[in-house]
């Protein structure tokens, strides 16, 4: 009788062990590597998370196929302005050539939205963000569809590796940061914009004339 006890009881660990395998079979090493850097950037990654998952370190964690639905970063604003909107790009790449970029973004909402990004409480953030402030953005369902289906078009349908691109941060003062360029929008150009580190040139003096050297 105690043999058969023991042939049960060995049973079923073998079928708990087999189950837990099989269900998580699609898990394995996801990668969200880090792009260019830039010295004066507005926004900085300050974690990630996956769900109720930690990373491993910096970069990998163990997810499954639908990995992406459930990765949150958090942004901070290092920068001294209030922000009103950033983008930042998931590149998914193929033989070292970007394919596309799933995009993540913060906006600005005076109200609560289906829209609305996260505060690290969990709370639907309102109104600008402020210099040293966080939040948490993800994917939204409406870019993993559409994504999704262009992804299956070119015959990718398990994502291993992304790499983050943070491109633009818009400010309140209608400044904007780009790629490590910062601009204004251009009082004699409606619709342009000039960089704010480029000199404005005087009375009478054509850029040619500016510049003598080049």
């Amino acid at each position: 009788m105690k043999d058969k006890s023991r042939f049960y009881s060995v049973g079923a660990v073998s079928l708990f062990i087999l189950s837990a395998s099989l269900s998580n079979a699609q898990d394995k090493i996801r990668t969200v590597e880090k792009g260019r850097s830039y010295p004066n950037s507005p926004v900085e990654v300050v974690s990630r998370e996956l769900g109720d998952k930690s990373f491993m370190d910096d970069t990998r964690v163990l997810g499954d196929k639908d990995w992406l639905k459930h990765l949150k970063l958090s942004i901070k604003n290092v920068s001294s302005k209030n922000i009103i909107s950033f983008n930042i790009d998931l590149l998914i790449k193929k033989r070292g050539m970007v394919l596309m970029g799933i995009p993540i973004y913060f906006r600005t909402y005076t109200q609560l939205t289906p829209n609305n990004v996260l505060t690290p409480e969990g709370e639907k953030k309102i109104g600008v963000l402020r210099p040293g402030e966080v939040v948490k953005v993800s994917v939204t369902d409406h870019v993993i569809v559409a994504f999704g289906d262009e992804l299956g078009k070119r015959g990718i349908e398990d994502i291993d590796s992304v790499t983050l691109d943070i491109q633009g941060v818009y400010f309140e003062d209608e400044t904007r940061w780009m790629y490590g360029q910062e601009s204004r929008p251009d009082p004699k150009n409606p619709g342009k914009r000039i960089r704010i580190d480029e000199p404005e040139l005087k009375p009478g003096l054509s850029q040619v004339n500016a510049f003598p050297n080049g």
